[in-house]
């Protein structure tokens, strides 16, 4: 049944260490120019919607979705001080953010269209485009967390006013779930390739679990080991996203070589059994 199946994974592995590291540093570069206008963008839409108070919760909220606790507090200063200022931001303002928070969904859709081998590209526009839907469906996937979440704490104090197992367990469940998702949607949706539901389902379990688990350590690794401040200084919040985006970006290219390479090997194995079908069908009785 796995007959050949580590020689792909195997090849999975080389075709990253050709281009993986390099388009991860990449992505961490544009982060730099999409995270911040990203989060300005949100600030100003949700700021002006439900107030600051309910923008800074929900924003904090999504951001230790993405990121370890010490980096989502790292940007905590920033947002206090944007959501001061979100009056001053006018339409042109907004647009000029949009644009340059879908620098670094772009140019995940293209590293994802370069590890899944598609025969056509995007251009500018459709990238930018597609970028754009990326931000939405991830969007909805992060409203989605954050009132599972709420729901999950309000059973915790309002019904049964005490820690229960089951929830603490559901509470832990839901971001593994959401990065499953995430993984899936990017595995299945970027690239114009057709790949099989097992393999995106592998990878993105694969990719989730690892996303999850990197959080905990990069974020222990933050609180006891890393002094970023004193040695950066005042761009220690730059360095430690940008660091955090590298080691997400290799997780997210990693996986989708994986995803890639078992597409590849379960349609081997079903042409071969294909052929096995057909060779004992046309073989003459004896």
């Amino acid at each position: 049944m796995t007959d050949g199946l580590l020689q792909h994974m195997w090849w999975a592995i080389d075709r990253f260490s050709k281009h993986g590291t390099r388009e991860s540093a990449a992505l961490s570069y544009y982060a730099i120019f999409s995270v911040f206008p990203l989060i300005l963008l949100l600030i100003v839409v949700i700021g002006t919607t439900l107030g600051p108070a309910a923008a800074r919760n929900q924003i904090d909220g999504a951001l230790r979705l993405f990121l370890p606790n010490s980096t989502a507090s790292f940007l905590q200063d920033s947002i206090a001080e944007t959501l001061e200022l979100r009056g001053s931001f006018g339409l042109v303002a907004g647009i000029t953010l949009l644009w340059s928070s879908l620098g670094f969904f772009s140019n995940l859709s293209s590293a994802l269209t370069r590890t899944f081998r598609d025969p056509k590209g995007y251009n500018t526009w459709q990238s930018r485009l597609f970028g754009l839907a990326m931000m939405m469906a991830l969007g909805v996937l992060v409203l989605a967390s954050l009132a599972t979440s709420l729901v999950f704490s309000l059973l915790d104090l309002v019904i049964f006013y005490q820690n229960t197992s089951w929830i603490s367990t559901g509470a832990l469940i839901v971001p593994l779930s959401l990065s499953v998702a995430i993984f899936a949607f990017l595995y299945r949706f970027v690239p114009r390739r057709r790949v099989r539901w097992d393999a995106i389902w592998v990878a993105a379990f694969l990719g989730g679990g690892a996303w999850e688990g990197a959080k905990r350590v990069f974020a222990w690794y933050l609180d006891n080991l890393a002094s970023y401040s004193l040695v950066y200084g005042s761009v220690a919040t730059l360095i430690v996203l940008m660091l955090w985006v590298y080691l997400s970006g290799i997780i997210i290219l990693l996986n989708a070589e994986v995803c890639v390479a078992l597409d590849d090997w379960m349609s081997k194995r079903s042409v071969e059994d294909l052929r096995v079908s057909y060779t004992d069908h046309i073989r003459p009785e004896t």
